[in-house]
């Protein structure tokens, strides 16, 4: 990797670590402030709601005006909602950080799309690889931390404060890349119509493929979700934050590892079977996670599943990406967030009434996602193979 893509992961890693450290958090958070609050559901979902509603707008302003404006606004305004949320004390102020946060979405799909740009075609997966192990890494370390310091201090807000300060070396980052150009028009100055055998094409693979990364986001989102709201129920809300604390550092360590591994499988192999592998795999092991007992089975069964399939929506965007016309790649990974982050509300949303009702619910349609993204990912496969993509098969 070159210094540019590698300060791209850099700021990945970063910027996923400062806004999902609240993922697991926000629900702790509300049970000390009011367990009872009206806000409760939409304060954990409304940040994937504004995200995914403007993410379309934020990758129009990076292709007029290139990606590095966009990426210093998502981690500035990041850092202004951390601090927020560290001197809430009420459920109604989380509320209004966490409207700011879905605010400051877009640095992700941008740096993506940076990335696929710079990025050469034969080892896009490898390069893809990276991105997603900084982004899964920032996922889950950045919560991990987080809970940690709750359960040494207690306290909330600082470990808000520090996820602002820790913002704040992300538009370091930001600064510190090189300004892209915007997305170049055709020869003529003009963006040409699509053909329609192209346009058929590109249909083909980018509904199926946001139909995958939506149920892929939602399973996601449902189990981590579900992990602290499992634990706080038997240790209560501090010593539950420690304990999703030093799960989900495990398991940043293994995606970590992993991820870059399952890209440059997928570069040196055929796409086709680790894609599909990086879908079907998790799903015995988190059904498992139904019926077992005890933070140790579900932590390695956490760990396990979130290991091997961690890559799959990276390998996925690789691959589409490959196929796109050049111009469709911004827009298409716009819109995969948006799924993404609709996904993740959506879940987010539901997994409070899921618990309330039975503790197992989020499980078992966290497993009956991941098998209708089975079915999906095998539609991907044929319509590429009937397109001779002979490595893909």
């Amino acid at each position: 990797m070159n210094s540019v893509t590698i300060r791209i992961c850099v700021g990945v890693f970063l910027s996923s670590a400062c806004f999902f450290l609240a993922v697991p958090l926000i629900p702790l958070y509300i049970v000390q402030l009011d367990p009872q609050s009206p806000l409760a559901g939409p304060t954990i979902a409304i940040s994937f709601v504004l995200s995914a509603a403007l993410s379309p707008l934020w990758g129009t302003l990076a292709e007029r005006y290139g990606p590095k404006p966009m990426l210093v606004r998502a981690a500035g305004l990041v850092s202004i909602a951390y601090a927020l949320s560290a001197w809430a004390t009420s459920v109604e102020a989380l509320f209004a950080a966490r409207c700011l946060a879905g605010v400051a979405s877009g640095f992700v799909p941008v740096a993506t799309s940076a990335l696929v740009r710079l990025s050469d075609a034969d080892r896009r997966s490898t390069d893809m690889g990276w991105l997603s192990s900084a982004k899964s890494a920032g996922a889950l370390l950045g919560p991990s931390v987080g809970g940690l310091l709750v359960w040494l201090t207690g306290s909330f807000r600082l470990t808000f404060l520090v996820a602002a300060c820790a913002s704040l070396l992300t538009v370091a980052v930001a600064l510190s890349l090189p300004a892209m150009p915007p997305e170049p028009d055709d020869a003529d100055g003009s963006a040409a119509d699509t053909p329609p055998a192209e346009s058929t094409r590109s249909t083909s693979l980018v509904i199926p493929a946001l139909a995958l990364t939506f149920l892929l986001a939602s399973a996601g989102m449902l189990v981590q979700i579900w992990l602290p709201f499992a634990l706080g129920k038997t240790h209560g809300a501090v010593d539950a934050a420690g304990i999703v604390g030093l799960v989900l550092a495990c398991t940043s360590g293994a995606t970590m590892l992993l991820a870059p591994l399952w890209g440059r499988l997928a570069d040196r192999r055929r796409r086709g079977q680790v894609l599909v592998a990086t879908v079907v795999l998790p799903i015995p092991l988190l059904a498992a996670l139904g019926p077992v007992d005890g933070v140790a089975a579900i932590a390695v069964l956490f760990l396990a599943a979130s290991a091997l399939g961690s890559e799959a929506v990276a390998l996925l965007g690789a691959e589409v990406s490959r196929k796109l016309p050049q111009r469709h790649i911004g827009p298409y990974f716009g819109w995969s967030n948006t799924v993404t982050q609709v996904g993740s509300a959506i879940a987010a949303a539901l997994t409070p009434a899921l618990v309330g009702h039975s503790l197992d619910l989020p499980i078992w349609l966290c497993v009956a996602l991941y098998v209708a993204g089975a079915a999906v990912v095998a539609l991907l496969v044929r319509t590429l193979r009937q397109e001779n993509s002979l490595a893909f098969a």
